[in-house]
Formats: C-alpha cells, sequence, structure tokens
C-alpha cells in the first residue's frame, strides 16, 4: 500500500484552489513586494516583480494539478485501504470458521455474530464504495472474497484462500 497516496486523497480540493489561485496570488505578493522596495529606493520595478512571481506561479501550476488530479492505481488511496482493512477481518474470521468446522462457510452470513459484528457486512457508508461484499466457497478448502469501489471508474479487488495477497483492478 502506497501511503503517498493515502497522504494526498485529502488534499486533492485545497491542491486544485492553490493551482487556481496560486499564479493571482503570486501575481499579488510580487506587486506588493516590488512596491514595498520601489518606495524604499530599490531600483526594481513593482510590475516586474509582479510578472515574475505570476510567471513562477504559473510554472508551479501543472505540478500542483498533477498531485490534484492523477489518482491512484487500482488498489491503492484511501477506499482501497479501507476496504482492504475490513476485508482482513473477514479473511481472520472466515480462516476462525475454517478452523472450528473444517471448511469455509456457504455464505458470509454465517460469520454473524459468533465471528464479527453485522454492520461489517452491511453497505458501507462512503459513497465511492457502496458495494456489499462478493464471496463464494468455490470447496471445502477454497473461497474467493471480493469488493467493488468506484474512484476513478470502477475498481475491484479481490483476495482467495490459496494465494491470500489481494489483487485489484479497475477500468474507466
Amino acid at each position: 500500500m502506497s501511503t503517498f497516496w493515502l497522504l494526498i486523497d485529502p488534499f486533492r480540493p485545497v491542491l486544485v484552489l492553490v493551482a487556481l489561485v496560486g499564479p493571482f496570488l503570486g501575481l499579488s505578493v510580487g506587486l506588493l513586494v516590488g512596491y514595498r522596495r520601489h518606495t524604499r529606493g530599490h531600483a526594481s520595478a513593482p510590475a516586474l516583480s509582479g510578472v515574475q512571481s505570476f510567471g513562477l506561479g504559473l510554472a508551479l501550476v501543472p505540478i500542483v494539478l498533477w498531485f490534484a488530479t492523477c489518482t491512484p492505481p487500482p488498489g491503492e488511496g484511501r477506499v482501497a485501504h479501507d476496504g482492504k482493512q475490513r476485508g482482513m477481518i473477514l479473511l481472520a474470521a472466515l480462516d476462525d470458521f475454517h478452523q472450528r468446522t473444517g471448511q469455509y462457510p456457504d455464505s458470509l452470513g454465517q460469520l454473524v455474530p459468533s465471528l464479527i459484528a453485522a454492520d461489517l457486512l452491511a453497505h458501507p457508508t462512503s459513497s465511492r464504495q457502496s458495494y456489499p461484499w462478493e464471496y463464494r466457497r468455490d470447496s471445502t478448502v477454497a473461497f474467493h472474497l471480493s469488493f467493488r469501489y468506484v474512484g476513478p471508474g470502477m475498481n475491484h479487488c479481490s483476495i482467495t484462500a490459496v494465494k491470500r495477497t489481494w489483487d485489484c483492478s479497475g477500468y474507466f
């Protein structure tokens, strides 16, 4: 799990605002600094400082917009991270059920209430991860557990009894 995307995700709206306002804020600050220098007897013109600051702000716009608009790959980011954490709780409950009975359950509902709380199987409250868990028992010793989430595009993460690592993919 990339920590980078977990840090960037909450600040996307702020980054867009900074990218849009940054050059004009730079122009204002540049003009103000240039005016103060000019009133104190420095030879530089206020307009030159303003243009330089505007240019610097304009040069930084693509970098800031990249952080604001680029999205994490499928399986990374805040929504995927939350889904995987909840999935690991389900995985532990499935393993516990298997140890007790010698087989995996026919449905996730068999884990409630002895191994997990019912709210873990309820629809997530996040609007971007509003799909229920998908589970199927392939045999008494194998299962397939997955979840889907939106943003950006449609993403799907799954884990199996055999592989034990999350495999995520997505499409627009």
